[in-house]
């Protein structure tokens, strides 16, 4: 932990709690000892066991002495704060929603998540000529489609109807096997090379998934006309709240009965 310094002539002078107010706060990790010996820590460590070591001159000569003591205070026994500044990166912001998101396709369907990788197989019924995939993609974006082991191109054998779904230009016969498959490496957003190993796969896997209104719920930050992930920028707990209550918004839509 980080000491604060407070110097005796601000401490008497000062009203005490405005003064811890104003250096500790809502600050994690803090400690300050006034010039009666008392110490002051951060509410992240109350009523957890803290070890404090210092020197002091006995007789003209420094003495290193310590002890344990564990602070208390009622107003943090359980933490009930919100702390709106406190701060997380939009890496580990977004690897939180991606954990949820997986869990509740593994708890309300039988499908697995929607990733980078799609990897289906159709065989067709009668008067069938449109599939949908597993994940979403981008409009436009290759994918590679065959009809019995025959590569399949787009605008000519097939359409992409919409981020979800291909349809085929003819009827295919019945019990046909349609596969059709994508490996996607790298993110749409500008920055996508440059993701770290950790969050990579979580950004890649929900860039397609939308609201019924068409909001995304991985959201880009805007620079120079380009929108990047900016991954290891901070979001405030303000901007966390946002981005949890538009994942609750995607999650009911997509989920209900």
């Amino acid at each position: 932990m980080k000491r604060i310094r407070i110097s005796e002539g601000e401490w008497y002078l000062s009203n005490h709690n405005e003064l811890l107010a104003k250096y500790i706060g809502d600050k994690p990790n803090l400690y300050t000892i006034t010039p009666g010996g008392i110490v002051y820590c951060s509410f992240n460590v109350a009523n957890m066991k803290c070890k404090i070591r210092y020197q002091m001159k006995v007789r003209g000569i420094l003495v290193t002495t310590g002890g344990e003591f564990i602070p208390a205070s009622q107003k943090v026994k359980y933490l009930d704060r919100f702390f709106p500044d406190g701060q997380l990166t939009r890496a580990e912001g977004f690897s939180i929603i991606d954990r949820l998101r997986r869990s509740y396709y593994q708890r309300f369907t039988d499908a697995e998540p929607p990733g980078a990788t799609i990897d289906d197989t159709f065989v067709v019924e009668d008067c069938q000529d449109t599939f949908v995939t597993s994940s979403r993609f981008r409009i436009g974006e290759p994918l590679e489609v065959k009809v019995n082991g025959f590569l399949k191109t787009l605008g000519i054998d097939y359409i992409q109807v919409n981020d979800h779904s291909v349809q085929f230009k003819y009827l295919l016969p019945a019990g046909a096997v349609v596969t059709i498959r994508r490996t996607r490496q790298e993110s749409h957003f500008a920055d996508g090379a440059t993701l770290g190993a950790w969050y990579k796969d979580a950004v890649i896997s929900m860039e397609n998934e939308r609201t019924r209104a068409g909001e995304p719920l991985i959201e880009g930050v805007l620079s120079g006309g380009q929108l990047y992930f900016d991954g290891e920028s901070y979001m405030t707990r303000a901007q966390a709240i946002v981005l949890l209550n538009r994942f609750r918004k995607w999650a009911i839509e997509t989920f209900k009965g």
